[in-house]
């Protein structure tokens, strides 16, 4: 079994309104990363995203799909590799409300749900 050495996300709310809520992802541990990729899903009866973006902490390249209802897929990447000390945020993503009610964020379950690489391009431990 392997311990995890990949950073630690969690979910934090930025702001809400009547109809828009950001979503911050937040990460502790963020040493030595150059990568990831990651996969979150909602409930699309309840909320759309509308955006997904780096928070200004972070920099760096991204790719986000969002072809799939109730599926954000996203991918970063920098060179060289980062480290930011204590909770960052780093990335944001806008919901609109479809229609009232609740939804769950959760990581996709697959094999590339949550992939982090280090700055040696070594797989980390999720």
């Amino acid at each position: 079994m392997f311990a995890q050495n990949a950073p630690v996300m969690t979910v934090r709310s930025l702001s809400t309104s009547d109809t828009v809520a950001i979503i911050s992802l937040t990460a502790v541990d963020f040493t030595n990363i150059i990568s990831c990729n990651l996969q979150l899903k909602y409930d699309p009866k309840i909320a759309e995203v509308k955006s997904v973006t780096l928070d200004t902490t972070l920099k760096g390249n991204m790719d986000v799909d969002l072809s799939v209802p109730g599926r954000i897929a996203l991918g970063w990447y920098t060179y060289p590799a980062k480290t930011i000390s204590g909770n960052p945020v780093l990335f944001n993503i806008a919901f609109k409300r479809v229609k009232i009610g609740t939804s769950q964020i959760t990581w996709f379950d697959t094999a590339s749900s949550c992939i982090w690489h280090d700055g040696n391009y070594a797989t980390l431990s999720d």
